[in-house]
């Protein structure tokens, strides 16, 4: 399971380093805003961390095309 975490961990940093390439830092911090507004508060209910991922990988592929 923790490799499982650290697995999806690694690619949410792709996606976020992906993202920040095509568009800038400014659009990924707003869809990461919506799960961790700060470092010390985060959402743990995995419906609004599954839209986040949603989120970058629809504009990810939006841009890509």
């Amino acid at each position: 399971m923790r490799l499982k975490v650290i697995r999806d961990s690694m690619e949410d940093y792709e996606y976020f380093a992906l993202l920040e390439k095509l568009v800038g830092r400014e659009a990924v911090t707003k869809i990461v805003s919506t799960v961790a507004p700060n470092w010390w508060a985060t959402s743990e209910d995995p419906k609004v961390i599954l839209s986040a991922r949603e989120r970058i990988a629809n504009e990810i592929l939006k841009l890509k095309k």
